[in-house]
């Protein structure tokens, strides 16, 4: 999955904001649901300059 590293990010209303540093590839552990409010695990095993 590409993920989006941020240093700083933000949320008002629906409207998201912050910096993008890096795009990363992360393997997901297993268990992992697409819910924003499920913490999840990986490694990242590329990083897209």
């Amino acid at each position: 999955m590409a993920v989006i590293q941020t240093s700083s990010s933000s949320k008002y209303g629906s409207r998201i904001s912050g910096d993008a540093q890096h795009i990363v590839v992360v393997k997901t552990d297993s268990g992992w649901i697409p819910n924003a409010g499920h913490a999840g695990t990986g490694t990242i095993v590329a990083t897209v300059r």
